[in-house]
């Protein structure tokens, strides 16, 4: 079956907060800034509205939980829809978010095409590739994304994922005029 992928602008997602467990609530009441609570709000929706749309359920239904493989805690990490066999990733930036559900365990990011992306972050082949695109920046965004969206996938450490080349890997991968948005795994078409 193939994944499910959603990249949206905050403000088209229905702000459903009903939809959110007392832990989603909570960490969106500690979170300062309007924007960060807005994308925090529609891409646990979102994810909500992705997984319903894949298993054919209503998406209020869905409880969405996380579990921290570090801590245990339950605010935040993988998140799970729980009582279902299904994999879901979601991502968000002050202007995008996106989600993904598949029967694979999966990855998604989206990052703003002008995000600040530390050359340590890169290989040097992937510093090397950056350069030469017509917009280091986003390339560099690009690659970002590629490497946060592996970590959700696979369960890379950060470590890890820095030191690993995303170049020839294959992702799905779907830019905006000032976005990026990539995942795991890949799927035909992300609208």
């Amino acid at each position: 079956m193939t994944p499910l992928v959603r990249v949206l602008p905050v403000g088209s997602v229905p702000p459903h907060e009903t939809w959110l467990t007392a832990a989603e609530r909570s960490r969106v009441d500690r979170l300062v800034h309007a924007e960060d609570r807005a994308a925090y709000l529609s891409a646990h929706v979102l994810v909500r509205i992705v997984a319903g749309t894949f298993l054919s359920e209503d998406p209020a239904t869905l409880v969405l939980t996380h579990v921290c493989a570090d801590c245990g805690g339950g605010d935040h990490g993988q998140p799970l829809i729980e009582g279902r066999e299904l994999h879901v990733s979601l991502s968000h930036t002050r202007a995008m978010v996106a989600a993904i559900a598949s029967p694979l365990p999966c990855g998604i990011d989206v990052e703003g095409t002008d995000a600040t992306v530390p050359p340590r972050a890169l290989t040097l082949a992937e510093r090397c590739w950056a350069t030469g695109q017509p917009s280091p920046t986003a390339a560099r965004a690009q690659l970002w994304t590629r490497k946060e969206t592996l970590m959700k996938a696979t369960g890379l450490s950060l470590g890890q994922a820095l030191a690993t080349d995303v170049l020839d890997r294959s992702f799905g991968t779907e830019f905006g005029d000032r976005y990026v948005a990539s995942w795991l795994p890949e799927c035909p078409h992300g609208r």
